[in-house]
């Protein structure tokens, strides 16, 4: 498993939960959505701690990392045990401190590259899904919890033919999302703990001059 795909898959998939349109919902479905829609809406900033893993269909290996992210606007700033990746919304800095180089590429929403630019792969998500009309409900720890799956439209090219959101009922917090592929590889984002904030300081989504300090920089802006 290629450590960069998985980064950036880990990253693409937790924005699509702030992709406020990448769902086309229907009856139960719709009523979940738009809770969830609402709860993301409702923070002009937040943080989420979770666990990515991702399970590979032909040897049945699984990996995982835990990851910390930071979202406000189209900036955003994530950090695992590999890598941290800031985006200020014009430039993005790829820091991995095992190969002791930054990359520095342009954000631009034109490319949809989910390894290139996860921004731009899910805004090319858009009303590519629809909600299935029955949901599933749980109860975990007292807590009641619905399950949303989000079906690829037809005709509509996605790796992920369909996606299952849980959600914590009657707020629409997310709680966890699983992804699944035609090849039979899956994705999940686990044990998401999400903390709204009313704004972070700018100088976090673009790393100090300190932190670049002793590496060596590639800069393909």
């Amino acid at each position: 498993m290629k450590s960069k795909y998985f980064i950036f898959s880990a990253l693409s998939l937790l924005l699509l939960f702030v992709t406020e349109s990448a769902v086309n919902a229907q009856d139960s479905g719709s009523s979940a959505a738009d809770k969830f829609v609402s709860f993301l809406k409702s923070s002009p900033a937040f943080e989420m701690n979770f666990t990515f893993i991702m399970k590979d269909a032909a040897s049945g290996k699984s990996e995982g990392v835990d990851c910390n992210i930071k979202v406000m606007g189209s900036s955003y700033f994530m950090k695992n045990d590999n890598v941290e990746v800031y985006c200020d919304g014009s430039s993005r800095w790829i820091l991995n401190e095992g190969s002791g180089e930054v990359t520095i590429l342009k954000n631009s929403s034109s490319v949809a590259d989910i390894s290139e630019n996860p921004i731009g792969y899910i805004a090319s998500l858009r009303s590519n899904y629809n909600a299935a009309k029955k949901v599933s409900y749980s109860t975990v720890a007292g807590k009641k919890r619905v399950a949303v799956t989000l079906n690829l439209k037809s005709g509509v090219r996605s790796p992920y033919n369909k996606i299952v959101l849980t959600l914590l009922d009657g707020t629409g917090q997310p709680l966890s999302a699983d992804f699944f592929t035609a090849s039979g590889n899956s994705y999940k984002i686990a044990d998401i703990e999400y903390i709204k904030r009313d704004s972070f300081s700018p100088s976090i989504f673009k790393p100090s001059q300190a932190r670049l300090k002793g590496l060596y920089i590639n800069d393909l802006r």
